[in-house]
């Protein structure tokens, strides 16, 4: 593989092809721990759409800095166009039956009031499904009611997701997902090392149903060792400082994914 997050479809593992081409049509949802290739899957699925020739589709993610990062993706048969933000697909879909957007500044306001909008209008219009695929990223994080509408503009969806992975606050989007889709499991993870399972284990243990990380790491150990550091801070704005002196370290990619 290259030295990129990024996997192409002759690399991937067994399991991890298996979700990428799932025959025929339907509701989908990858899911796995931090590292198992659930965002590669995603591209690669869209790159499998393409291939047949079902290319009425559209890939939303949460934020603009995810989207850059999959704009990057050195998968030239994915148009960057294929690629919106909520906010952005929001707003265009509202834009396109002449409604009115949310002028509000507080991002939760603005992604509620144009959701409801969005709502009003297909019921005034009485539309159907606008997008044959949606795909969605990271889908623990949005909400049951954009959940909801995702299922009534698209014939079909396709999410990966991971609840242990969420960062905004819990607004029942991944129980919604499950509700309707056939869930697709990876086990297998690569970008975690055995030092940095071995803590998430320690603290993940304490909670019920939890999946240790441990058993199931495929990081190359000996090509790049993992490592953990114990460290206490006065207060908040120390512990950021700390973590940002180590940002640079976990922008190489070379050393992130060792192994993958």
């Amino acid at each position: 593989m290259s030295d990129t997050w990024w996997i192409s479809a002759r690399d991937l593992k067994p399991e991890q092809e298996a979700v990428v081409r799932i025959p025929g049509q339907g509701n989908f949802l990858v899911t796995g721990p931090p590292g198992c290739g659930k965002t590669n899957a995603l591209m690669l699925r869209a790159q499998y759409l393409n291939k047949k020739n079902r290319k009425n589709y559209q890939i939303i993610v949460f934020t603009r800095a995810l989207k850059e990062f999959l704009a990057a993706c050195p998968n030239p048969s994915v148009p960057s166009t294929k690629l919106k933000t909520l906010s952005g697909w929001l707003m265009e879909t509202i834009n396109t039956f002449n409604g009115q957007v949310s002028v509000s500044d507080d991002f939760d306001t603005s992604r509620d009031e144009n959701v409801a909008t969005l709502e009003a209008l297909l019921d005034q219009r009485d539309a159907g499904a606008l997008i044959d695929t949606l795909l969605l990223d990271e889908v623990q994080d949005f909400s049951e009611r954009e959940v909801n509408l995702f299922r009534r503009v698209s014939r079909e969806i396709y999410a990966v997701g991971d609840p242990r992975q969420r960062i905004y606050k819990e607004r029942g989007g991944l129980a919604a997902i499950r509700s309707f889709c056939q869930e697709l499991p990876l086990t297998n993870h690569f970008r975690n090392g055995q030092a940095i399972c071995k803590i998430a284990d320690h603290v993940g243990g304490r909670w019920d149903n939890y999946v240790p990380m441990l058993p199931t790491s495929m990081y190359k150990e000996s090509e790049m060792p993992s490592s953990c550091e114990s460290a206490r801070y006065d207060d908040l704005d120390a512990q950021i400082e700390a973590i940002k002196g180590a940002i640079p370290l976990q922008l190489d990619l070379n050393q992130a994914y060792a192994g993958c």
